[in-house]
């Protein structure tokens, strides 16, 4: 009787735990591979609805590479970029492969469809490739010296443009503060003309050209920057340009063209542009006031824009621009401190100012970048003195900026408003006086010290990263590191300034996390986390598990790749790799 139930309640035991797993985690196999060593998802591109893959796939040593799809095997290359793989509608594949090669070749580069070399060529731009909604891939290669707009499609195959000495695709600049970001242009970031192409700026034997779709267009400039297209209320198309030689390889001499209208020049005119409810364009151009120096200013359509109470000096940078519909205009401006450091070398410091209605307000030096809240309010990281390098943050509010710590910090980051707009802050303080570099980190919330830290690992959801997560019932959480001997180290999460424990894991003898990563609260307040519980000598072979409220949802992976929530849905999706199958896998909250 005893063995019955036993029995028994074993079998309820797996089936109230199939049942947990099951709600909270699915997979399904996209396909097993035949590979050295274990499936990495960063080699991976899934076509949509998955009918399609492309896995890069390595030789041992990493010196090769080939393309294996659903249908396809593509020939070996020196490499081949996962990220930038493209689908058609048909779900066929497009990719480049590079070859590298010793000093008596040049190397070279293949455009492949579904494991067929389409085109070898010297180069190819593939990171402004795209195919558009009649399935033509385009892309802009480069051969013999000379740059073509080439296009592929199964219908008509391989064709190019004619030969020109310079080709760019068009897309939106921003002028942020100057200090942090990337040059990495996203696909929503190219401009596109009305029937969704995009346009591309070409040179020509000192002429400039404007390529929008299948017109290419002669202009009587040398040079148009490619950064700086965009149409107007009316469907004008505006830019920047030069008549005098290049953008780069002549100076001075730039000014906007909207239409047929080209506005006045000035030594150097940068973009993006910008335009009021109005109809009227705004953008900022410098004068060229001795080596290496330019004074820089806003202007509206051909009028410089004065200021009621500028400072001295001249302005070397304006960032941030914004234009109301009514065409009230706000910036960034620094200017440039010369200054000697104690063996007398120069260097240089900013002061910065928030220019508003025509008025400047002073920051601080060394601004670091706006974090914004409601109704205009923003935050910001500064220093009080150039020749001290300690940080404060500000609260910049009605027309006044604020000084939020009341603690000296070395530096402060990771700044940004709560749900409830309330203000928290990383403040760094450094050691050196034992010989050795020491630091710690305080988070303060709404002036209140939580406590001090290593540091905080900021956390990925997206696009975006930061410190803290937050749920909708004002509930925080955050990564930090703490010590188990001089050189190694282990993750823990705190929830509400609380530590919480170690879960109990799938992973055999697992005593701790060594790296926490893509946490989020889902909209029903559960908080998702992906964590390490084994660390092997090869990255490919560490051990990952999936958490939710600090319990583990019973799989384990050896790689993990971007987690994509749908709020609307309440489901997270990724690509997972178990040794040499890959999953998709789905959390349900």
């Amino acid at each position: 009787m005893k063995s019955v139930f036993k029995v028994l309640f074993a079998f309820i035991f797996i089936l109230v735990t199939a049942e947990i797993y099951s709600q909270e985690i699915q997979e399904t196999k996209i396909s097993d591979f035949t590979i050295p060593g274990n499936v990495d998802v960063n080699d991976f591109k899934m076509a949509p609805e998955m009918r399609n893959y492309c896995y890069v796939v390595w030789n041992n040593d990493r010196t090769a590479s080939e393309v294996h799809s659903r249908n396809s095997v593509s020939q070996a290359f020196s490499y081949v970029i996962s990220d930038q793989i493209k689908f058609f509608s048909n779900s066929k594949y497009s990719a480049i492969g590079e070859n590298y090669y010793d000093s008596n070749r040049k190397a070279s580069t293949t455009l492949i469809v579904e494991g067929k070399n389409i085109l070898t060529t010297e180069y190819i731009d593939w990171t402004s490739s795209y195919i558009n909604k009649d399935d033509v891939l385009t892309v802009i290669i480069k051969d013999a010296e000379k740059y073509y707009l080439a296009k592929y499609s199964d219908d008509e195959g391989l064709t190019r443009s004619e030969p020109y000495d310079e080709l760019r695709a068009a897309f939106r600049f921003e002028r942020g503060t100057g200090e942090e970001g990337d040059d990495y242009v996203h696909e929503e970031e190219y401009t596109l003309d009305k029937n969704g192409d995009r346009i591309y700026t070409a040179v020509r034997n000192n002429k400039a050209y404007l390529i929008i779709g299948d017109a290419v267009k002669a202009t009587p400039f040398t040079d148009i920057d490619n950064s700086s297209i965009a149409y107007d209320s009316n469907g004008d198309i505006c830019f920047i340009a030069k008549d005098n030689g290049g953008l780069y390889s002549s100076p001075k001499g730039f000014f906007v063209v909207r239409g047929d209208k080209k506005y006045q020049k000035f030594d150097y005119v940068y973009a993006p542009l910008y335009f009021d409810r109005s109809g009227s364009i705004y953008y900022v151009a410098s004068d060229s006031v001795g080596e290496y120096e330019y004074d820089s200013y806003i202007v509206k359509n051909d009028k410089k824009l004065d200021l009621n109470n500028k400072a001295t000096g001249i302005v070397s940078g304006i960032f941030n621009v914004n234009v109301s519909p009514e065409g009230n205009v706000s910036y960034l401006e620094w200017r440039d401190i010369k200054q000697m450091n104690e063996t007398s070398e120069q260097y240089y410091s900013s002061s910065s100012y928030f220019v508003k209605g025509g008025k400047e307000y002073f920051l601080g030096y060394n601004v670091r970048p706006f974090v914004y809240g409601t109704n205009g309010k923003f935050l910001y990281a500064a220093q009080s003195d150039p020749k001290i390098t300690k940080s404060d943050i500000y609260l910049f509010e009605n027309n006044t900026a604020k000084k939020v710590n009341s603690e000296s910090y070395d530096d402060i980051y990771g700044y940004d408003f709560t749900p409830d707009e309330k203000i928290y802050f990383l403040g760094m303080t450094s050691d050196t006086s034992s010989g050795i570099y020491n630091s710690s980190v305080d988070l303060i919330i709404d002036n209140k010290k939580i406590g001090d830290f290593s540091f905080l690992v900021y956390q990925t959801e997206g696009d975006s990263s930061r410190a803290l997560v937050y749920s909708q019932n004002g509930d925080y959480a955050f990564v930090t590191e703490e010590t188990i001997t001089d050189n190694q180290y282990y993750s823990v999460i705190y929830i509400n300034g609380k530590k919480l424990d170690f879960p109990s894991v799938v992973t055999e003898g697992s005593k701790f996390f060594t790296g926490i990563y893509n946490m989020f609260y889902s909209v029903n307040n559960k908080l998702f986390f992906t964590a390490t519980t084994r660390t092997a000598e090869s990255y490919n072979d560490n051990v990952y598990e999936v958490f939710v409220d600090n319990i583990s949802l019973g799989k384990t992976y050896n790689s993990i790749g971007r987690i994509n929530y749908d709020r609307g849905l309440n489901v997270a999706t990724f690509l997972a790799g178990r040794g040499k199958a890959l999953y998709e896998v789905k959390v349900k909250f």
